[in-house]
């Protein structure tokens, strides 16, 4: 759904405020296991789907977490998560609209780096050349929590 000025309604985490387009999204933060965060409105926007599936228990009432009857000031993720993107940027149906995957329910295996690049560098040597199409076995994958 896209409202009057061009705003995706339907874009995670669901806050028109946010004013993100397809071509304007982020940046976002990726929670990983053992990370602590202080629970605020804020940040229950961003993670209240992730609480409640790893804590079912729990309950947010008028944005707060609620356990055992008492306020949570802060939460601690039980899982890695991640955030995919679909490679039909305008059409795929991915992660801007579902939100986090918690690494349980990933499925599938890495099997080559189709293209890499390096944020650092300017122009053509921002590609990485010795990566193009190998195979991951010989490869240690780093993965950054922030995008933008």
């Amino acid at each position: 759904m896209i409202d009057n000025v061009g705003i995706k309604l339907d874009l995670f985490p669901f806050d028109s405020a946010l004013n993100w387009t397809l071509d304007n999204y982020g940046p976002i933060y990726v929670p990983k296991k053992g990370e602590n965060i202080k629970l605020n409105t804020e940040t229950l926007k961003w993670y209240k789907y992730i609480i409640s599936y790893e804590n079912p228990q729990y309950s947010i009432i008028d944005s707060t977490l609620i356990s055992e009857a008492k306020p949570l000031l802060n939460y601690t993720f039980k899982h890695n998560y991640y955030f995919m993107i679909g490679d039909n940027f305008y059409f795929s149906n991915d992660s801007r609209h579902w939100g986090f995957i918690q690494d349980d329910n990933i499925i599938g295996k890495v099997i080559f780096v189709i293209f890499s690049i390096n944020t650092e560098e300017k122009g053509i040597k921002k590609i990485r050349w010795n990566r193009i199409l190998k195979p991951c076995i010989t490869q240690t994958l780093e993965f950054q929590y922030t995008y933008k």
